[in-house]
């Protein structure tokens, strides 16, 4: 287990903001995966929102490309992290609503 101090240092140095571009960069499925099961795991700690309000989008995004071609273990993943992102108190009901119409027209096609 990664300690306290640990996560806190690594989340304070922006490295959250680099799993995002990479996860908008990478096309491999093995790597998106570590992308997304890395920012689950990090999510519990508690500066996690803080910095990561902006990653919703970017997030939202990476989905949307990937949504017909990502397996299924690789959306249930990015589908558990949307729902991580989402049980923050800073994101609006309008934008919860915006994702899942993202992801109902994403399957839908």
């Amino acid at each position: 287990c990664i300690s306290h101090l640990a996560v806190s240092s690594f989340i304070q140095q922006d490295m959250l903001e680099f799993f995002l571009e990479a996860m908008m960069r990478s096309s491999s499925e093995l790597l998106l995966r570590s992308l997304y099961h890395a920012l689950i795991s990090l999510s519990q700690h508690p500066a996690f929102f803080d910095h990561m309000l902006f990653g919703i989008d970017m997030t939202l995004e990476n989905i949307e490309k990937r949504i017909t071609t990502a397996s299924d273990v690789a959306f249930k993943e990015s589908f558990q992290l949307i729902n991580i992102l989402t049980s923050s108190p800073e994101v609006s009901q309008l934008k919860y609503r915006a994702i899942i119409a993202l992801i109902v027209g994403g399957l839908s096609d």
